[in-house]
């Protein structure tokens, strides 16, 4: 039993080692960092922050239950429970690889929306597979799904960080981070969590995180064209590349100009 744990805390380890060759990491001084609560009271990152909150809690209970249910309901063998979950590991990542490069032009908001749309239909007809191998397709959309609105909503965190606050994401992408624990939190409950499967039961559970997930998607629209500081313009036609940046904030006129750029910019992009 030892030996798994064994293997990932050597690859951890060599992961380490490789960042620290290749990056060579430098301390620096950062620019003046957006308090925690400031980003906790920011709505576009709460927003944002809900979302995976709501794909990570359905990976939570399908991570958690979904093995029982099999053997419960389908009588299958260990290797089959792993073989789904493998299946949606490997839909994860084609996700990530295929959705990736077209994020930019189809917009953030809108690959996420999707993404949870598509989402919430897998996780409304999971429960409802009678055969195995007739549960690898949800479950494989649902992995693309959860893939689709990774590679959305965590850059997007950085972007509304330049935009609204600061250039410094050690705090906002905390934030990500607490999202996704707080939807494997209700583990540390689980006499309350095994009540709430034994009573609702699992099929009722799917459903209800089914509807959430689906309410929840059009509200990815108000990160369309999300507002910025005006003083965070200029930072944000940086990131662009522009190296004459650094005069907008003494130059109003030169500093509208940029405004409209970057409106036009937006456009293009969603």
């Amino acid at each position: 039993m030892a030996i798994p744990f064994l293997v990932l805390s050597g690859l951890t380890a060599l992961n380490g080692i490789l960042q620290l060759v290749a990056l060579q990491p430098l301390l620096k001084p950062e620019p003046q960092k957006s308090q925690c609560t400031t980003l906790l009271i920011d709505p576009y990152i709460l927003l944002t922050a809900f979302a995976i909150l709501i794909i990570e809690t359905g990976c939570a209970v399908i991570d958690n239950s979904l093995s029982i249910w099999m053997i419960d309901t389908m009588n299958t063998a260990h290797w089959q429970n792993g073989a789904v979950h493998f299946a949606a590991g490997v839909a994860t990542l084609l996700g990530i690889a295929i959705v990736g490069p077209l994020v930019h032009k189809i917009g953030h908001w809108l690959a996420a929306m999707m993404g949870l749309f598509v989402a919430s239909i897998s996780f409304a007809t999971i429960s409802y597979m009678t055969q195995y191998t007739h549960l690898l397709a949800p479950m494989c959309v649902w992995g693309f799904a959860k893939g689709t609105v990774y590679i959305s909503l965590i850059p997007m965190f950085a972007n509304l960080a330049d935009l609204r606050h600061t250039s410094a994401y050690g705090c906002v992408y905390a934030i990500a981070s607490i999202s996704q624990c707080l939807s494997f939190s209700y583990q540390l409950l689980y006499d309350v969590y095994a009540d709430i499967i034994a009573y609702v039961g699992f099929t009722y559970l799917m459903l209800g995180i089914a509807i959430v997930t689906i309410l929840y998607s059009p509200l990815m629209w108000v990160l369309k064209a999300p507002k910025g500081r005006q003083e965070n313009l200029s930072v944000h036609w940086t990131k662009q590349g522009n190296p004459e940046s650094g005069r907008l904030q003494n130059n109003p006129k030169l500093l509208e100009v940029t405004r409209k750029l970057l409106d036009k910019e937006r456009n293009l992009q969603t």
